[in-house]
């Protein structure tokens, strides 16, 4: 999966961040960071490359969705 502002790969490479705009510090609202899940994990892939600082997650990229989403939850409510 080849992303940019919305799914962004983190420094850590386990995570990825909900952005409307990364570079602007715009973040997305918990409905639309469901519903960007529910559509990607019906596509197949097992990486992301994210278009900033060239950051891949390797393998588990669904999982790293999965546990980004309910950790963004919780930040955010």
């Amino acid at each position: 999966l080849l992303t940019s502002d919305t799914l962004h790969v983190t420094p850590d490479r386990r995570h990825v961040a909900f952005m409307y705009s990364y570079p602007n510090y715009i973040p997305l609202s918990p409905a639309i960071v469901d519903r960007i899940v529910e559509r990607v994990m019906g596509l197949a892939f097992d990486r992301i490359y994210s278009h900033f600082q060239h950051l891949v997650i390797e393998s588990g990229a669904k999982e790293a969705i999965r546990r980004s989403a309910g950790r963004y939850r919780q930040a955010v409510q």
